[in-house]
């Protein structure tokens, strides 16, 4: 198997370009260019694709490893870090008249990309792209150490301490307390 690696400033996949397959292509996109906006995503410091594509007819089956440095805000201090995601993708790349002309009766739930003319180049960045912002966690957190912020002062507690009493006291439970008390 022939191993490309292809730095990009979209993520272009020109399947022409390949001889040979199954074929594992590796393609890393500029981060400057490479822009999530999602929430909770504050920048890209990396993106790279490894993708295993097996050829069928005029179809090529591909499975993508996805792998992405972003800086998020952490949901305890609002700090921001770099966190590494990563996802595993499948999809179709295919010629819009060889979908219509073989998949129109079946049903499926396989993702199509279609090529145009000669080509056969396709910019995959927004499937690319999709996968990383699936890959964001609903409530990313920097360490699982991160003590986050006082409730009342609103200090990084990973950075300072503070001499706010941390104890709440539920005046409705007070009448156990004295119990236990006596």
């Amino acid at each position: 198997m022939r191993i490309i690696c292809v730095k990009l400033l979209a993520m272009k996949l020109c399947l022409r370009d390949i001889d040979a397959f199954p074929a594992r292509v590796c393609l890393k996109a500029d981060p400057d260019s490479f822009k999530i906006n999602y929430d909770g995503v504050f920048g890209t410091r990396q993106v790279e694709v490894d993708l295993d594509i097996q050829k069928s007819g005029d179809e090529f089956f591909c499975q993508a490893d996805v792998r992405g440095i972003v800086v998020l805000e952490c949901a305890r201090c609002l700090e921001h870090y770099e966190a590494e995601l990563t996802s595993i993708i499948n999809f179709i790349v295919c010629s819009k008249a060889t979908y219509d002309e073989f998949r129109k009766e079946a049903e499926d739930d396989e993702t199509y990309i279609f090529y145009r003319g000669e080509e056969q180049a396709v910019d995959i960045s927004e499937i690319v792209r999709q996968s990383i912002m699936l890959a964001v966690p609903m409530m990313p957190i920097c360490s699982d150490d991160c003590k986050g912020l006082c409730p009342t002062c609103g200090i990084n507690l990973n950075l300072h301490d503070c001499d706010c009493s941390q104890e709440h006291i539920d005046e409705r439970w007070e009448g156990l307390r004295d119990l236990r008390d006596r």
